[in-house]
């Protein structure tokens, strides 16, 4: 939807609030009004959040990326893939980290469920809030395509602006 700065810096921090289930779903409706075309020119199959490691939800069940792609689910009129995608692997939080190092935090931390249906031939749309460096969105579309995916397409509130990595 646009740069990491500003105004939409401070929502996408205050969306990830316990609280803020609200405004990650306006943020969401933010995102479908501005790229609704482009979406719904892909072809959508499912609709799947970025996940977070089974611990985080003990600490704060309201997990920004979650509610962000099943508002878009829901627009969208597509099954929302909740726990299709998984984090299997614990991982110091990427904000913490040099561009180097997310790609070794990261490197075989997500995984398909194998219960989770066939993905053979279909197109992923895979949700965050904010875009960094792109590891987390490469490594969570290589285990979709691993598993049989045809295409993922990212789709983010935010994206840090290159200079600031």
């Amino acid at each position: 939807m646009g740069l990491y700065d500003g105004s939409l810096r401070t929502a996408c921090i205050r969306a990830k609030s316990t609280t803020q289930f609200p405004l990650a779903a306006a943020l969401a409706n933010l995102v479908w009004m501005q790229q609704r075309d482009e979406l719904d020119s892909e072809q959508i199959d499912v609709i799947v959040p970025v996940p977070r490691h089974w611990s985080k939800h003990v600490v704060s069940p309201h997990h920004a990326a979650e509610t962000i792609s099943r508002v878009l689910a829901k627009r969208l009129g597509k099954p929302h893939g909740r726990g299709l995608l998984r984090k299997i692997k614990w991982t110091p939080d990427q904000s913490d980290l040099t561009a180097a190092n997310r790609k070794l935090n990261l490197k075989d931390a997500f995984a398909v469920r194998p219960r989770a249906g066939s993905l053979a031939g279909k197109t992923v749309l895979l949700v965050d809030d904010i875009l960094t460096t792109g590891t987390t969105a490469n490594e969570c579309s290589r285990a979709l395509l691993h598993a049989g995916a045809a295409k993922v397409v990212v789709a983010v509130v935010a994206v840090v602006p290159p200079n600031s990595r």
